[in-house]
């Protein structure tokens, strides 16, 4: 869970494939999925945001801009991050 301000943000499911987001700015959305992905022990890549196939949502399309890695499974982190 993603908290800006005791306003929820996103949440990312157990597991990491899929996320939730809430309020009206995608930019920051997209920050905070990127930070509890990057809190994940292991990072899995994430299939779904808001039931839609992650890459085709318009969060989606922010986190490429910011540096995740479009694949087949979804969209990951960079290596090393």
């Amino acid at each position: 869970v993603a908290l800006v301000d005791g306003e929820l943000v996103a949440y990312l499911e157990k597991g990491g494939r899929s996320a939730l987001t809430f309020g009206e700015d995608r930019e920051l959305a997209a920050s905070a999925i990127v930070a509890l992905m990057e809190r994940q022990p292991r990072p899995k890549a994430l299939e779904r945001i808001d039931g839609d196939p992650a890459a085709g949502t318009p969060v989606g399309g922010d986190l490429v801009a910011g540096g995740l890695r479009p694949g087949y499974k979804g969209l990951s982190l960079p290596s090393g991050r």
